[in-house]
């Protein structure tokens, strides 16, 4: 991009044409903003990416789209963009964006700033971005950390060395055991190639393993080798070794084992060999004869200091082959004596090892060689042994084994518990190993419980045949030394002899109960956090642990910790899940059964409003035509009352109606162009006769500053309007109720304003007390309310909901006669909301102002037409000659008896006759006979209702030559117009009918 996009940019911005065909081909989303960061234009593939429509996107701030970090970090890019060159500004950045469904977007974004050039002076007038999702790489990426953080954990926890170093030996990762093992700090290990560390004698053998390993990736090496501690030792370590290719590179990833011990051992069996040969090459052993034909055996002083046996406890110096075997372990005399008698039947040498009991019962290894001789005719006369004292040798040798055996359990226990996350499983590994490892009477895993009190459960244990289970046992950790101790470290703690040991002295019953003589426990524990524990019970005997089984323990103790709390974490998040789904489960059972009862209330009301209008239809009907008549003044006084009461019901029925069109948000608001001068000067006149009967001034001040013309509802400002001025006027006995409108246009939108209408009233007041009460369904100042002026206590609640609706607020400031005389500061006058820039103030006499709000577009290029044109329109009664003049043929379809009668008499009464149908298919046979203009259609009819008929009407007559088809019926929810109307209708009219809705409909036919 260069500064020519900013040209174009500027000199056909309105067109879009240059960049249009660009944006909506490349695969990149695209957007354009202004210098306020308001978006100017972006392309579909950016709107869909986001979850919106491009319409949705125009003209709305850049940092709506953003997460908040996001938005910061742009924000302080745009300030900068106001104050730096061109040169200085950054042009790729990473941000994350909020889809519609909430969803986050991650993008790379590149931006261009765009540049007006003005006398030689670059001004920013805003900048030009694209964006790639890379959404799924960042997801990716989280997964890959949160993979190597696992393996980090596993790597630092590990009581091996773990390392990683490259292909020419230089580390680039070394655990935390790495350090501890050899001193080193981190930076005296990292970026240092690991043959510096390496002893001389061990070089070579590492380079040819490193080569073997580079050369075979993947494959597995062992290597042992000294390696140089920061102290100045060596310490000899077993190197397990594996390459792998990371990014294009080989690296060697390596676990390393402290067996400094094992070589020790290892070095001291060599050496004990080597003295055991030189005693054998010098004689400085024992040594023996056996006469096979007396069976006597002469034996060495070596031999009797080996076997025990003192000068005096011999004949001679020699013992019988007999007495000789009887000093043999009984377990080993099979061995002994078949390696004799191999040797005598085929004259071979021997060598076996096995175990003597001395005199002063000391069981000590010996390893026994012999040589048989034979005379002449090959006749056995003679063997030679040496016997070489070998226990020590066999003691280390064990040594070895158990040590392996220990670390070979360690590394299956780890193996078997580091992908396994069923806590059950994990403690059936540990406690089946350890118990058989260890020969152990019981072996538990103990878990740590915090609540109700803190206590440690028994979950899991190994019992050995002979032994009582004591699984689910609970230990508290109040009042219990032991517990606490083992509780407060990862030091394994080992008692030898439970019955003299102070931290379990209130314990002896329970020791003696489970017959509980040594134990060896240690904790589990995750980042220092104790989870559990694993405690080695020895019942049969008084148990010296020694530091080897200590050290195991705590080994298997630290892996098994992160594992019981990862499998936690496990369960943790499945429990939640799992309730998740439950509460989104009753959640949606809740909302269907809400929509269920939501939709019987809806047809409860749809049916009782169509069942009262039905018969209020004849009501109100037959009382206009009666009032029309020739009556009394006393007959047209009593017949005014029977209308105002079915009027009064029915503005009952259409409250009860409207709120839950509100309540159940289906209520849809209009938003055409009216003159609001006309529709507020409507309601005054309509109500101009109530407060002339009760002698109250009613005062009209609209401010020159409201539009005239305004996009909105007129219904619905009307009705709020009616509503506030005849509570005005009802409860006003004396003085005067005045409206007041003005207008503030809001700042920063051109044409949009703020509507404030305030109709103020020197009536009763509303006490202070029940002000909460005054916004809230069915509810009405008092009891005395209801009894005297009527009414549902809807009006205010409805008002108010249609205000919000339509962007405002309502509230009201009253003060009434019995609080007059009460400090201001200790009554409640205001109720309702009020805007953030509204200070309400308690008015000082007696009386209610009531005020709301509208937000309001204002259509100047509409001009508001004269007042005589506006009510002109409106048809209040069509006179005879009307009728005359505009002669129709209309059918009548209704099967309602009464209504026939009301609907022709008012048809009548206009100058109009009707034929009549009973039913739909009644109405397509008269229709099939004569030519009508109108057809007044009912709804629900037996046989065929209303809008079947109308469909079928359609379809049998063309355009031209079929009727006017006006809708009369009971049903009056919301939705019945539309469904008449997309049945094939021309108009709609709601029972009950009278003279005026009927008049109405047939005036817009010539329209």
């Amino acid at each position: 991009m260069n500064s020519d996009l900013s040209y174009l940019y500027r000199s056909d911005f309105n067109s879009h044409d240059w960049y249009q065909y660009i944006a909506e081909t490349v695969a990149e989303g695209i957007w354009i903003v202004n210098q306020d960061v308001e978006i100017t234009f972006v392309n579909q593939k950016l709107a869909k990416l986001l979850g919106y429509s491009s319409d949705e996107m125009l003209g709305k701030s850049l940092f709506g789209f953003m997460d908040m970090e996001a938005m910061a970090i742009a924000d302080q890019e745009f300030q900068r963009r106001l104050e730096a060159s061109p040169a200085e500004i950054r042009s790729e950045y990473d941000f994350k964006f909020v889809c519609k469904d909430g969803r986050g977007l991650w993008a790379i974004v590149i931006t261009k700033p765009l540049f007006e050039q003005i006398d030689q002076t670059s001004s920013y007038i805003g900048s030009l971005g694209m964006i790639t999702n890379v959404t799924r790489r960042r997801q990716g990426e989280e997964i890959i950390r949160e993979r190597e953080e696992y393996y980090r954990l596993l790597a630092e926890n590990s009581t091996d060395m773990v390392s990683c170093h490259g292909a020419d030996t230089t580390f680039v990762y070394v655990s935390s055991m790495c350090l501890s093992l050899t001193g080193y700090g981190a930076t005296e290990l990292l970026n240092r190639r690991i043959l510096d560390f390496i002893h001389p004698e061990d070089q070579l053998k590492v380079q040819l393993a490193h080569r073997v390993t580079l050369k075979h990736i993947g494959m597995v090496n062992r290597i042992t080798f000294r390696f140089a501690q920061k102290n100045g030792n060596y310490i000899w370590l077993e190197m397990t070794k594996r390459g792998f290719v990371e990014s294009g590179e080989i690296k060697v990833i390596c676990s390393s084992r402290d067996i400094q011990q094992r070589k020790e051992t290892e070095q001291a069996l060599e050496t004990t060999n080597s003295r055991l040969n030189l005693a054998l090459s010098t004689s400085a052993i024992g040594t023996w004869e056996w006469d096979v034909l007396s069976g006597e055996v002469i034996c060495s002083e070596r031999t009797k200091e080996i076997f025990g046996y003192e000068l005096n406890e011999t004949k001679q110096n020699y013992l019988t082959f007999k007495n000789f075997m009887r000093s043999v372990h009984r377990d080993d005399r099979y061995y002994v004596r078949t390696a004799f008698s191999h040797a005598l039947r085929y004259h071979t040498n021997y060598q076996v090892e096995f175990r003597v009991i001395k005199n002063d019962g000391k069981l000590i290894w010996i390893d026994g060689r012999g040589q048989v001789y034979c005379d002449r005719s090959n006749q056995l006369i003679l063997v030679i042994g040496v016997a070489i004292d070998i226990t020590k040798r066999k003691e280390t040798e064990q040594e070895i084994k158990r040590q392996l055996q220990k670390e070979l359990l360690l590394r299956q226990i780890t193996e078997q518990i580091r992908f396994k996350f069923d806590l059950s499983q994990i403690f059936d590994t540990t406690v089946k190993q350890l118990g058989e490892v260890f020969n152990v009477s019981r072996c538990l895993v103990h878990t740590f419980e915090f609540e109700p009190e803190p206590l440690i459960r028994v979950v899991d244990e190994y019992v050995q045949s002979g032994y009582d289970p004591i699984l689910g046992s609970v230990i508290p950790l109040k009042n219990n030394p032991h517990a606490t101790e083992v509780m407060s470290s990862d030091r394994a703690l080992a008692i030898n002899d439970v019955f003299n040991d102070p931290s379990l002295s209130n314990h002896n019953d329970f020791c003696r109960e489970i017959n509980l003589k040594s134990v060896l426990v240690a904790r589990t524990s995750y980042q220092g956090k104790p989870n559990g524990m694993i405690c080695l019970h020895q019942c049969d005997r008084f148990r010296h642990w020694t530091e080897e089984e200590v050290e195991l323990l705590e080994a298997v103790a630290a892996p098994v910790g992160i594992a019981i709390a990862q499998a936690q974490m496990l369960e943790t998040e499945k429990s939640q899940k799992l309730q998740l789904t439950a509460q989104n489960q009753s959640l949606q059972e809740s909302q269907q059964a809400a929509e269920s009862a939501n939709q019987a209330k809806s047809e409860f009301l749809a049916m009782m409003s169509h069942e009262i209008r039905t018969p209020m239809n004849a009501v109100i009907g037959i009382t206009e035509l009666l009032l029309n008549s020739d009556l009394s003044e006393q007959d047209k006084e009593h017949l005014e009352m029977i209308r105002l009461g079915g009027q009064s019901l029915i503005t009952i029925i259409n409250d009860i109606l409207d709120f839950s069109k509100i309540e159940s948000n289906k209520l849809e608001l209009e938003e055409n162009p009216l003159n609001l001068y006309e529709c507020i000067t409507n309601v005054v006149e309509l109500l101009k006769p109530a407060a002339i009967t009760k002698s109250l001034n009613l005062i009209l001040d609209i401010d020159p500053q409201v539009p005239t013309i305004i996009n909105g509802d007129s219904t619905r400002i009307k009705q709020i309007l009616t509503n506030l001025l005849s509570n005005a006027i009802k409860f006003t006995q004396v003085g005067e109720v005045k409206i007041t409108v003005t207008a503030t246009q809001i700042l920063g939108q051109k044409n949009l304003y703020e509507i404030l209408f305030t109709i103020k009233d020197t009536g009763i007041g509303i006490p202070s007390h029940l002000m909460p009460r005054l916004f809230k369904p069915f509810s009405q100042v008092d009891a005395s309310t209801t009894r005297q002026h009527g009414g549902t206590g809807l009006g205010l609640a409805i008002s108010k909901k249609l205000c919000e609706m339509m962007g405002g607020k309502m509230w009201v400031l009253s003060r009434s006669l019995e609080d007059i005389s009460t400090d201001l500061s200790t009554i409640e006058c205001l109720a309702g909301d009020t805007p953030d820039h509204f200070l309400p103030m308690c008015p000082l006499e007696v009386g209610s102002t009531f005020q709301f709000t509208l937000g309001a577009a204002s259509l100047s290029s509409l001009k508001s037409a004269p007042m005589s044109q506006l009510l002109s329109t409106q048809v209040n009664f069509i006179d005879p000659p009307l009728a005359a003049s505009l002669p129709l043929n209309i059918l009548l379809v209704e099967d309602n008896v009464v209504n026939q009668k009301v609907a022709i008499r008012i048809l009548k009464r206009m100058g109009y006759s009707a034929d009549l149908a009973e039913n739909g298919l009644e109405a397509i046979a008269t229709l099939q006979k004569s030519s009508y203009d109108v057809v007044f259609m009912d709804i629900q009819m037996p046989e065929m209702d209303g809008l079947a008929a109308t469909k079928e009407i359609r379809k049998l007559w063309k355009s031209a030559t079929s009727p006017y088809i006006i809708a009369m019926t009971a049903n009056a929810m919301i939705g019945d117009r539309e469904i008449c109307l997309d049945a094939g209708m021309n108009d709609y009219v709601s029972k009950p009918i009278s003279i005026e809705k009927i008049g109405n409909a047939l005036a817009q036919i010539h329209l």
